[in-house]
């Protein structure tokens, strides 16, 4: 039975310094227009969205996101964006190397004790460490925008809140547009549930 631990980072030696990175790259969530911050937010959006007789609504779950996100493939995609981003200097004095090697520690000290025996969480980003959701919806918002570009029909709706998603397709895409979505990266796979 394979498990997944959820190490309890607080007090943890990386702890404080995953927090502080976690406040200066926080801000680089949600600037995607499928990125959700709340429920309210998913009833504000389909508030006036109406099925067809064609579509469906589906919701897709990422299976085990944190302990499956890419941790390198996240980091290239976080250096790209504090580069890129120009409010960075008035949340901090750091530069995007220094933020960088932060998060890099921060990602790669998870350790745990199991049955007296240490471990090193070597992929996947902590569940239970501040900066780990952030890094997930970052590594997200960059898979959900390659994903639905590179699909030949577009949805009607695609919301995401972390690795829970709600989409509005036509219900003869329902099975080749799961397919093209866990198809896009061997790490990030999704289950389905109807409406």
């Amino acid at each position: 039975m394979p498990l997944r631990p959820i190490v309890a980072c607080r007090g943890a030696i990386s702890y404080e310094t995953a927090k502080f990175t976690a406040d200066i790259i926080g801000p680089l969530v949600g600037r995607s227009p499928h990125h959700l911050k709340n429920s309210k937010e998913l009833v504000e959006k389909l508030q006036h969205v109406q099925l067809t007789n064609d579509e469906i609504l589906v919701s897709y779950d990422v299976t085990a996101l944190f302990t499956c996100t890419p941790v390198n493939e996240s980091f290239r995609i976080i250096d790209i964006r504090l580069r890129n981003d120009i409010t960075l200097h008035e949340r901090t004095e750091l530069n995007v190397d220094q933020i960088m090697i932060l998060l890099k520690y921060s990602l790669t000290t998870t350790y745990f004790q199991y049955d007296n025996v240490f471990y090193q969480q070597i992929e996947g980003a902590a569940m239970g460490s501040p900066v780990s959701p952030i890094v997930a919806n970052l590594f997200m918002e960059n898979f959900e925008q390659k994903a639905l570009a590179s699909f030949h029909s577009p949805k009607k709706f695609w919301g995401r809140f972390v690795d829970d998603t709600l989409v509005i397709i036509d219900k003869i895409l329902i099975d080749e547009f799961t397919e093209h979505i866990n198809n896009q990266h061997p790490a990030i796979k999704f289950t389905l549930d109807k409406e």
